[in-house]
């Protein structure tokens, strides 16, 4: 199995749960790829320090300066792009990689996910709690 998982708004929220679920995937020998829009320099220390494992690592950012795409920088540091560039790239690396399963909590890419990649959209403060409980 391969699982992709968003920083912001999914493994902040419950860091706890998905240290666990990502532990016992890498365990099981699945892969877990961490999918977000942020510099990997920015997240990655976030991620480690959350204490949630992985096997992969994206960035749309860097995948974009990489590519080279016409992006910009706003005044606060924020990268931009042409939304449509941006709102696809996640499913396209779920396309390229096989992502299984995807959890996020920004609905505008589960139009982009492959058929095979089933997308699980976690709004805030979704079913948090009920998952805790059955955990």
């Amino acid at each position: 199995m391969k699982l992709g998982l968003d920083v912001h708004g999914v493994i902040d929220t419950v860091p706890s749960l998905f240290e666990q679920l990502a532990k016992n995937r890498i365990k099981n020998g699945d892969e877990v790829h961490i999918i977000t829009g942020q510099e990997r320099a920015v997240v990655e220390p976030l991620v480690k320090n959350l204490g949630v494992p992985f096997t992969h690592f994206f960035s749309v950012v860097d995948y974009h300066h990489e590519i080279d795409t016409d992006m910009w920088q706003d005044d606060k540091g924020t990268w931009w792009m042409a939304l449509e560039t941006w709102t696809r790239t996640k499913g396209d690396y779920c396309t390229r990689e096989g992502i299984d399963l995807m959890i996020d909590n920004s609905l505008e890419y589960a139009g982009y996910m492959p058929d095979t990649c089933t997308f699980v959209y976690t709004p805030k403060n979704a079913y948090w709690d009920f998952i805790l409980d059955l955990w």
